[in-house]
């Protein structure tokens, strides 16, 4: 799986971290998105280590807003949000 990580202000850094190492990621140069992943993803602790995501898909623990960032329902789409 390729995945990049963008900071939140530009030439901020985030950190990867795992279970034994934590190192800062670069910000790049014009990011659009926070976070970009090529391939399957899973989100949610539950999860960590005990799920596969389908192929090209994501698996989600929690509530999901597209368009909003206080979701209160599994899928939120906010009203008129054009999907292509």
């Amino acid at each position: 799986m390729q995945f990049k990580i963008y900071g939140s202000l530009p030439g901020t850094n985030v950190l990867w971290s795992s279970s034994t190492v934590t190192a800062p990621v670069n910000d790049g140069p014009s990011n659009i998105y926070r976070l970009e992943v090529s391939g399957a993803a899973v989100i949610g602790s539950s999860y960590f280590g005990s799920e596969t995501a389908p192929s090209n898909g994501l698996l989600v623990e929690g509530d999901v807003g597209i368009g909003l960032t206080n979701p209160n329902r599994k899928l939120y789409i906010l009203p008129n949000h054009q999907m292509n």
